[in-house]
């Protein structure tokens, strides 16, 4: 008999083993679960929001100070001067803050592991061994590393 003629076996399951590995996966899968919801969701909202409230204040900014220079009063023109200075700086600092912290692609960056999280949350119940579940372990820790360099990433760029 050559050993391309040996059946291979199936890994034995006990009800032992089956149980054991039942409980592991749920065990994973709410780890993953935490994971995505308090690290990834809330990350991803906050740069989300960050970004549409430096986005809405370099608008309102920038219409403001287009607005005050073509208002034309002798009385105020002091302060129309130092609304326009005041109002155009702010709105530089909001869309320079923006671009230096690419909050926008941090946000996309983090939809993707989040969408990732929510995919390897749903592979979870079906795997059928050990090697399966592990195979998957290695995916978490893959989006975990992930993470780690999207937030890293500031400091490389930057």
């Amino acid at each position: 008999m050559t050993n391309s003629n040996i059946p291979i076996q199936p890994e034995e399951s006990t009800p032992f083993n089956q149980e054991e590995l039942t409980k592991k996966k749920e065990n994973f899968k709410a780890e993953v679960r935490d994971f995505r919801n308090q690290r990834i969701s809330k990350v991803r909202a906050i740069n989300h929001w960050w970004n549409i409230s430096l986005t809405v204040a370099g608008i309102t900014l920038t219409l403001l100070t287009t607005v005050l220079g073509v208002v034309e009063s002798e009385t105020f023109k002091s302060w129309i001067k130092f609304g326009i200075g005041l109002s155009g700086a702010a709105a530089i600092a909001a869309q320079s803050a923006n671009s230096e912290f690419r909050v926008r692609r941090k946000a996309g960056e983090y939809s993707l592991v989040e969408a990732e999280a929510i995919i390897l949350e749903h592979q979870i119940p079906y795997a059928k061994n050990e090697t399966e579940l592990d195979g998957l372990r290695n995916a978490y820790y893959t989006l975990r590393r992930r993470c780690a360099e999207i937030e890293a990433s500031v400091n490389k760029e930057g």
